[in-house]
């Protein structure tokens, strides 16, 4: 990799890096306000999110304009990959990730009528788990001391989280099939938000296509799916509950005009979340994107305690945030440990990556043509 060209791969990954976190710690923050609100329509703000991610299309449409058509067609003909059975489908393939976004979305958004910000947030860690385990096993990548013990530290950080929560439901005697429900709601979401993140990166190893156009796709097929199923979800859930009528979000709107305003901030906000969780995904891998979305929760959850907590909250809560900043570090190789040959084992980790990322630029290096963002000034 030439000198010039780590320079941009490295200003495209802190660009990330910063696009990802900010925006991703808005959009969450924005949501939470709206439930400070009681204003807890999943499915209403799921059909929000899909359509920030279809504003992702202005993007592709506005970079046609600005590169001239001959030189991006010229572009083109660069490939990652010869021609596979997965180009058969095409772009089409990405109507699948939508599904599994959509499925992780609505359960997540569903969580919050029944669980704390604490709970989602721990519940949130397990992605990192799910990634790894597919690095592990499928991506035959190799497995180091500092990544185990980082992650039974994080194993610490939410069985502490499960304990606050259970000990509070109990004091407050509300603990019941709400939680329980509320529970199985999230480990199911990070189920099918593990297979989102993997499949993009799957995906675009084998289909040459932008962030922003997958996005797009993805928020266009969401936009669909929402309203076909927009009728029969209502009808199934709790009929005697005046919050699942139909009409119930948009005579809030009505009674409440700043919950619009929040709708927009949060359709925004979410919109470039998700393309620069894709550009991460695509430059990098799977778990690079996995650590942002961590790390950004536990921003997330200070946060939240800072601003919407009113009552008294349990002091074991920053504690557990605590713990589960340290296995992330620990994981992450930001924070090495000289004793018990973990610094050697982080030694190891990172020429492996070296090696990986290198391979992985050579064989994407045309993608840095196509990206605009990289050639600013």
């Amino acid at each position: 990799m030439a000198d010039k060209d780590k320079k941009v791969y490295k200003r495209l990954q802190l660009l990330c890096i910063f696009g990802t976190m900010a925006s991703g710690t808005w959009s969450t923050l924005t949501v939470s306000y709206l439930d400070k609100l009681n204003f807890t329509y999943a499915l209403f703000q799921v059909a929000f999110m899909f359509i920030g991610e279809f504003l992702c299309y202005f993007i592709v449409y506005g970079k046609k304009i600005c590169i001239r058509n001959d030189d991006f067609k010229s572009t083109r003909r660069y490939s990652i990959q010869p021609p596979n059975k997965l180009q058969r489908f095409g772009k089409k393939i990405f109507i699948f990730t939508a599904f599994c976004d959509f499925i992780d979305s609505f359960l997540q958004a569903t969580s919050y009528n029944y669980l704390s910000t604490a709970a989602i947030m721990g519940f949130k860690m397990l992605l990192i788990f799910f990634i790894f385990l597919f690095r592990k096993f499928v991506m035959k990548r190799n497995t180091y001391r500092h990544q185990i013990l980082g992650l039974i530290i994080i194993l610490i950080g939410m069985l502490m989280i499960g304990v606050i929560v259970f000990y509070t439901s109990s004091e407050s005697k509300v603990w019941g099939d709400n939680e329980t429900i509320g529970f199985f709601f999230m480990f199911i979401s990070q189920i099918f938000h593990t297979l989102d993140v993997i499949s993009i990166e799957y995906f675009m190893w084998n289909i040459e296509i932008e962030p922003e156009e997958v996005v797009g796709i993805k928020g266009l097929t969401g936009i669909i799916i929402c309203l076909v199923s927009y009728v029969p979800l209502h009808y199934l859930l709790d009929p005697n509950d005046p919050k699942n009528s139909l009409e119930a979000p948009f005579k809030d709107i009505d009674r409440r005009s700043e919950i619009a305003y929040f709708l927009v901030m949060f359709t925004i906000s979410i919109s470039i979340f998700n393309f620069f969780m894709v550009k991460t995904i695509k430059i990098n891998d799977s778990l690079s994107f996995c650590t942002l979305d961590s790390g950004r929760m536990i921003i997330v959850w200070a946060l939240s305690l800072a601003i919407f907590t009113t009552a008294g909250f349990n002091p074991f809560e920053p504690l557990a945030a605590f713990i589960l900043a340290v296995g992330l570090l620990i994981y992450n190789e930001v924070l090495v440990i000289p004793l018990f040959g973990f610094d050697r084992s982080v030694k190891k980790n990172i020429k492996d990556n070296q090696t990986y990322k290198d391979l992985r630029f050579r064989s994407r290096s045309w993608q840095l043509m196509l990206d605009t963002l990289t050639t600013m000034k």
